[in-house]
């Protein structure tokens, strides 16, 4: 892993809060609206921290920003772990995380550091926008989430709400966190843990991320496709199993319930056909990520 400097004159003696992104090739076309996004925001101190997975020729020349490259490699995982890791070396008493597609509401860092003066966590509302930046669902996450609720570890017990595009930690949570290099779902990962741990976290939708929907995205809100419960079920396997191995136990049986249904939908042509089936006669409306994912049981 190796920093460098923007052109832009680093002030971190003077910030508390980092505000993190990766960025990656194929990212390109997002990126103006992204840092124009940060640009605006009406909280300006905090340092833009971009771990830069094989961009060539990133540059933020024509935007007022105090940011810093830092040059990551490996899988997606590993990417974040190494990104988190130079979060805590930094010393960062807050952090926002935002994904280089995506862009947000003026106030986010504003709020974010606001509502962290009370709660660990903080996660925000969700716009979800095309992949021009055109609005197809305003406030996704209220429908089912009130203002200011705490959010229980249980609730993100099958499904997340957590993204690294809208959410925002305590520097002192992201102490001794390590990601298993195999997950997907590490903002999920991330997440459960902290709350398993005790930590306290707010839903508010008084700032919000413009969440941009494109075939790229590993996981997506906008849609009802039942194909993709196949991957979310790998998802929910990996994502227990590194729960348990993490020291929480009790996600032991749900590891081993989706290990099983995954090399079932695999190896069984006909209960795989079955299993899609059902999802797709099933109505569920703002379903929340990894939702989709079932086990046979719960098909009913």
């Amino acid at each position: 892993m190796t920093t460098r400097p923007t052109n832009k004159e680093l002030q971190r003696a003077i910030n508390k809060a980092a505000f993190f992104t990766v960025v990656y090739p194929g990212a390109e076309p997002f990126l103006p609206d992204f840092f124009r996004s940060l640009e605006k925001q009406s909280h300006a101190e905090f340092d833009l921290i971009i771990g830069n997975d094989g961009l060539q020729d990133l540059d933020l020349g024509s935007y007022d920003l105090n940011a810093r490259i830092v040059d990551l490699d490996g899988t997606p995982a590993e990417i974040r772990e190494s990104g988190l890791r130079f979060l805590r070396s930094q010393g960062y008493e807050q952090v926002i995380f935002g994904d280089c597609d995506d862009f947000f509401s003026s106030n986010r860092v504003e709020v974010s550091l606001r509502l962290l003066q009370e709660c660990e966590v903080v996660v925000n509302e969700l716009d979800l926008v095309d992949e021009e930046g055109a609005l197809l669902q305003s406030g996704y996450l209220a429908r089912r989430l009130d203002e200011g609720a705490v959010i229980a570890a249980d609730l993100i017990g099958d499904k997340n709400i957590f993204g690294l595009s809208n959410t925002a930690v305590r520097g002192s949570c992201l102490q001794g966190r390590e990601i298993p290099a195999n997950l997907v779902a590490v903002d999920w990962f991330l997440f459960a843990s902290l709350l398993e741990g005790g930590a306290k976290a707010i839903f508010t939708s008084s700032t919000k991320t413009f969440y941009r929907q494109h075939g790229a995205n590993t996981a997506g809100l906008a849609g009802n496709d039942p194909r993709k419960a196949i991957q979310a079920v790998r998802v929910k396997a990996l994502h227990y199993e590194a729960l348990a191995e993490a020291g929480l136990e009790s996600y032991r049986g749900a590891a081993a319930a989706f290990k099983s249904l995954r090399q079932r939908l695999l190896d069984d042509d006909t209960f795989r056909a079955q299993y899609l089936s059902f999802l797709e006669s099933r109505t569920m409306e703002f379903p929340f990520w990894w939702e989709c994912a079932l086990l046979p049981e719960e098909c009913t």
